[in-house]
């Protein structure tokens, strides 16, 4: 599968560890943009995730593509108020026909589910990966709660990804 990945959704995957297996099963694209807010900023800033992701990239476990559709990547921008970063991954989206968006921003997610674009969060990810027992309860559990402390999900998604996986007392 070739999933097309946002900064936000791409760098909370790494901080929980479950990057690694995500482009063990499946082909991850990341536009320029994406690489410049996520592993370019961060490696001048020695964050740790910037290490690893920029080291995925070296080892062709992350491609990074060029957008080449400027005007569409403007005009969804002015339109749906998105940043830069989940534009171009909506166009990289477009452009290369992925199967996938990985998105963890509000307005990009309904923008996608407006113009019925596949999409999956950090979270969704966890909760996947946990039904297809390709990581433990334990290990889901910690990916969650350490979801919540990295990310910006309202207290009620972490309870129900909580839930699904069996640990809605482990908060």
């Amino acid at each position: 599968m070739i999933i097309a990945f946002d900064s936000s959704t791409l760098i909370l995957l790494q901080k929980i560890k479950l990057l690694d297996l995500i482009v063990q099963r499946n082909q991850v694209i990341v536009s320029g943009g994406v690489y410049k807010e996520t592993i370019l900023k961060g490696l001048e800033k020695n964050y740790l995730d910037a290490i690893e992701l920029n080291e995925k990239i070296k080892n062709n476990l992350i491609r990074v593509i060029k957008i080449t559709n400027q005007n569409k990547l403007e005009e969804i921008q002015k339109n749906f108020n998105l940043a830069r970063g989940e534009a171009e991954t909506i166009i990289l989206h477009e452009q290369e026909k992925t199967d996938l968006i990985a998105l963890d921003d509000l307005k990009a997610l309904k923008y996608c589910d407006y113009y019925k674009i596949l999409f999956i969060t950090a979270i969704n990810f966890v909760i996947n990966y946990y039904k297809q027992k390709l990581i433990n309860k334990n290990e889901a559990l910690d990916m969650i709660k350490n979801l919540a402390k990295f990310g910006r999900y309202k207290e009620g998604i972490i309870f129900y990804a909580l839930e699904i996986v069996g640990g809605k007392n482990e908060w």
